[in-house]
């Protein structure tokens, strides 16, 4: 079972950086971001507490379009939920069966689909 402390540490050696502290400290944002050939770029955040983290990237900002419109845009089998200020595709992995290389497979599937949902609804990258 891996501990908060070390999966923190995981991500810190893979070039994530804290951006955001939230719940009084108690929860920390970390961000990478991708570049794609194509000279599209994707963000992806990650949260993790206690007992499970969460990998979120963001395809349209809360505001420029409807709840109802970000979940029919979704078309995986990835949840969508809101977070700073975007809508999110979310996975979410429980720390008892963390390993790096599992992380990194939802990493690129939340990323992905995320990048994919944004260019094919005409937007461009939200961040």
């Amino acid at each position: 079972m891996a501990t908060k402390e070390e999966i923190l540490k995981f991500l810190e050696s893979d070039n994530w950086e804290v951006i955001e502290l939230l719940s009084q400290g108690e929860t920390q944002v970390l961000k990478t971001t991708w570049s794609f050939d194509d000279g599209r770029a994707q963000v992806v955040w990650a949260t993790v507490n206690s007992t499970f983290h969460q990998i979120l990237s963001p395809f349209a900002r809360v505001g420029d379009v409807s709840a109802e419109r970000a979940l029919n845009m979704n078309q995986t089998l990835l949840g969508v939920t809101i977070a700073i200020d975007h809508y999110c595709l979310a996975a979410v992995g429980l720390n008892s069966h963390f390993s790096p290389q599992e992380f990194k497979v939802l990493e690129n599937l939340v990323g992905q689909f995320a990048d994919k949902i944004e260019e094919s609804s005409g937007g461009g990258d939200v961040l």
